[in-house]
């Protein structure tokens, strides 16, 4: 096929144009039109896939941190021009206490990122890392643990909660034997022992406490730097009430919108942080109707085509992304996965 053939029949007809814009998608269609372009996208690459990588006649200059508003084909381009290898002495500079890795809760690729490269962070300084799945209550039992006083299975049993199906519970132990192994101290962040089932309200007093936490700990210790492992959406606001369910909507639309944690932290406590993200290969999460709750995290979704389309879907490299709110991350960084990732995110 000619890269010049914009036919109807032509895969490319549906590229970039009826891709790219973001802000056409309305909460009540979005999931509809998600699946379309996915379809649309996924024929568009196969169809190309033979042929060199070649940017956006249109793209005249790339900036060096990507747009969060930007759509499939731009993110190819700038994957390709500006992706890096993964430096988190560059990424997270040492005049920073705090840097917060969001996960996708289910993909098993985000914790083995952390728990191989524990040693790296803690050669710059790391000291704590904090965790969203352990409860605070359980603190002493956790102290007690790395002290060589309580059996690992003991604390393993506190992930129960976070099981999938594909061994998150034991992934998330290796992390805290991997802290262990470093000697470094571990925080027990959380106040619920329900993550499937919270009210609205519940999810900001979860973000206020591990802030009140973390900022205790820099207090007490003015050398310590903190990693905080913890889902996403705790440190990098989506700003997509509408797809929440109808309760919390009603909370987002009188509260004043959700608090981060890192928010939180830097208002009220006056720390800086660095947040990252963690992404990867949508076509190995397939999109059926086991993952049809993907919808919502659409700038992942366009990251991954992105990547694909770049023909870098299997490597492992970070990118910069420019801070522009509702999204605060500053550095996306792309994991090839290796495991189907289930819905539930």
């Amino acid at each position: 096929m000619d890269r010049t053939d914009m036919s109807a029949d032509s895969p490319m007809a549906t590229s970039p144009a009826e891709l790219h814009p973001i802000q056409a998608i309305t909460p009540a269609d979005n999931k509809i039109i998600l699946a379309q372009r996915t379809t649309a996208m996924h024929a568009w690459l196969h169809a190309v896939d033979s042929l060199p990588f070649v940017a956006n006649a249109q793209t005249q200059e790339v900036p060096e941190a990507l747009s969060p508003h930007a759509g499939i084909i731009d993110g190819a381009v700038f994957i390709h021009e500006h992706k890096k290898p993964v430096n988190y002495g560059k990424i997270w500079p040492t005049n920073i206490p705090v840097l917060f890795a969001g996960e996708r809760h289910v993909s098993l690729s985000d914790k083995q990122e952390i728990i191989d490269h524990l040693r790296e962070l803690k050669a710059q300084g790391l000291t704590h890392i904090g965790m969203e799945m352990l409860l605070e209550r359980d603190q002493q039992l956790v102290n007690d643990y790395l002290a060589g006083k309580e059996p690992r299975e003991k604390i393993r049993k506190l992930f129960d909660s976070w099981d999938r199906g594909n061994g998150q519970p034991e992934k998330l132990m290796e992390m805290v034997d991997a802290a262990k192994a470093a000697k470094l101290k571990v925080l027990a962040l959380d106040l619920n022992d329900d993550p499937n089932n919270e009210p609205p309200h519940m999810f900001q007093k979860r973000n206020e406490n591990w802030a009140r936490i973390i900022d205790a700990t820099l207090k007490s210790d003015r050398h310590a730097r903190v990693l905080v492992y913890c889902g996403v959406d705790h440190s990098t606001y989506r700003g997509e009430e509408d797809n929440y369910p109808p309760e919390w909507q009603r909370y987002f639309s009188t509260s004043g919108g959700e608090k981060t944690a890192n928010e939180i932290l830097l208002d009220r406590y006056k720390h800086q942080s660095v947040v990252v993200s963690f992404a990867g290969a949508i076509k190995n999460a397939g999109f059926d109707k086991r993952h049809e709750d993907l919808y919502w995290h659409y700038f992942w979704n366009v990251l991954s085509m992105s990547s694909m389309l770049a023909r870098t879907d299997g490597e492992r490299f970070s990118i910069a992304i420019k801070p522009v709110k509702p999204r605060q991350e500053d550095y996306i960084i792309h994991l090839p996965q290796t495991e189907l990732v289930p819905a539930w995110f």
